[in-house]
């Protein structure tokens, strides 16, 4: 991304909790290096062309798996449970 736009690079990563590794600039351009969680990827993709207009990009490649902090998502089953023997043979009849 060019120089001048590194330290609101940085601000934006560090609101999403990335880890910024290591800075390098050359010729008016700057690299950033760190982590960057999975989820923050994609908008923070769509904000850095935003806020560069169109000369940031980005590269983004697996790094691993940290354990997550606090209590594990949960998400209410949103079809027929196949454990339930007769709601489940209902859906797949399609006799409900």
């Amino acid at each position: 991304m060019p120089a001048a736009m590194m330290s609101k690079a940085i601000y934006k990563l560090s609101a999403i909790q990335a880890a910024v590794h290591e800075t390098a600039m050359h010729n008016g351009m700057c690299l950033i290096t760190g982590i960057i969680p999975v989820a923050a990827t994609e908008t923070f993709k769509r904000s850095l062309h935003a806020f560069t207009q169109g000369e940031g990009f980005m590269l983004v490649e697996p790094a691993g798996f940290v354990r997550m902090q606090g209590d594990v998502p949960i998400r209410a089953r949103t079809d027929y449970n196949p454990l339930n023997r007769n709601e489940y043979l209902l859906h797949v009849l399609r006799a409900y």
